[in-house]
């Protein structure tokens, strides 16, 4: 039967025994009316009967009232939790109505906070207005150990799948002796692409309970004590290039973890992806906006830098190449052709040739009279602690001419 029950107040022992010394004083009112209670029961965060638990838990105490009267009738359940001394640490009071000929749970939660041996002790009363007794104490026994807080490790089985719909990102937690474990704290997720741009960033709470054995698409067929955040696809921005997430765990007394893996990201259009390389370059770029006239040209060197994007023919890689961004304009009447060849020297003596079939700026490539053509070469990269570079252009107003623009890193 359902029961109109209140929310369960906690009173002190001190008021509790003022209150009802007079009708504690008294035997349980019998009859046909006659209400009686079980012996309580106690739940544990994760909703299990339990006779042990560990401290630092919300626990729910249950008991079920039972009519055998010919009407409903009113009731006032109490709860009082006595340690192993005899005193009482926790009374609380619910009031109900005990439908007749029925049976009614009652449940009231009570926070565990000392190790000990705890007696639950129920009865029910008419009331707190001059009450009267209507059933007998019953009891139950809780022991309740130290707060069981494993010292987290470090994060393991990091991973995250894509279904076509929702993104299952999984991990587990070791403690210190490389164990599986739970606990509680906050996770925070975070997805970039290959330019580094934020795709996702969220964060969630997780409780011990929240943790369970989840099998890999490993084929080892081994299950693992994992979280499992499930996020759906719409939450996630189309990217570019390859995708990193990366996991943060805080536990509660602010030690924090972390890990990173791989994950697949929807891809925007062409156009996008070679706009957000082309960012990206940028934001790293060395300015250099050297101008020089030569003959019947005027060179512009405007950037150099190292430049990632994506591979030409494997879908899905990157490469890295140093880049050299020109805008080259004809001063001449006729049409004329860029340099033939384009390489790198850097402070090392090294050469680095120009790569071919990539860049905007065609070696050898014709230019309007008096217009101007803008573009980037790409060359074999060269070391990121490399001081200066030297770039040579050869064939600039005649097949033998060399030009050399300096470049300090």
């Amino acid at each position: 039967m359902n029961v109109n029950v209140q929310k369960g107040v906690a009173i002190s022992a001190l008021t509790f025994s003022l209150l009802l010394l007079p009708a504690l004083a008294g035997s349980p009112v019998l009859g046909a009316d006659q209400v009686s209670v079980t012996s309580p029961l106690v739940k544990d965060e994760g909703g299990r009967f339990a006779e042990q638990v560990a401290g630092g838990q919300k626990l729910t105490l249950i008991t079920t009232i039972l009519s055998g009267g010919a009407a409903d009738r009113p009731f006032t359940a109490i709860v009082d939790v006595r340690d192993s001394s005899g005193i009482s640490v926790h009374i609380a009071y619910v009031h109900g109505v005990a439908r007749q000929d029925g049976k009614t749970d009652v449940a009231l939660q009570w926070m565990a906070e000392y190790p000990d041996s705890y007696t639950i002790r129920t009865f029910i009363l008419t009331g707190l207005d001059n009450p009267e007794i209507l059933s007998e104490v019953k009891t139950g026994v809780i022991n309740v150990l130290a707060p069981s807080r494993a010292e987290i490790s470090s994060i393991a089985n990091f991973a995250a799948k894509w279904d076509g719909v929702f993104y299952s990102v999984y991990f587990s937690l070791l403690d210190a002796t490389q164990i599986q474990t739970s606990h509680e704290g906050k996770a925070s997720l975070s997805i970039v692409d290959a330019t580094g741009e934020v795709r996702y960033a969220g964060s969630v709470s997780v409780v011990k309970r929240d943790f369970r054995m989840y099998e890999r698409e490993r084929g080892d067929g081994q299950p693992i004590l994992a979280y499992v955040w499930k996020i759906s696809g719409l939450e996630v921005k189309k990217g570019i290039g390859p995708g990193t997430a990366t996991l943060t765990f805080a536990t509660e007394n602010d030690s924090t973890f972390s890990a990173m893996t791989p994950i697949e990201l929807r891809q925007l259009p062409e156009e996008e992806i070679a706009r957000g390389y082309d960012n990206k370059y940028h934001k790293f770029a060395t300015d250099v906006d050297e101008t020089i006239v030569e003959g019947n040209f005027k060179i512009t060197l405007q950037s150099v830098g190292h430049f990632i994007h994506p591979a030409k023919d494997i879908q899905g890689q990157e490469v890295t190449h140093f880049r050299a961004d020109f805008t080259i304009t004809n001063l001449a009447s006729q049409d004329l052709s860029t340099p033939t060849l384009y390489y790198i020297v850097d402070d090392k003596s090294v050469l680095h040739n120009e790569v071919a079939f990539n860049g905007t700026l065609q070696s050898g490539g014709t230019v309007e009279a008096f217009s101007t053509v803008s573009g980037y070469k790409l060359f074999d990269d060269i070391r990121q602690e490399a001081l200066w570079i030297k770039i040579v252009l050869v064939g600039l107003n005649t097949p033998e001419e060399v030009l050399e623009m300096h470049v300090t890193l």
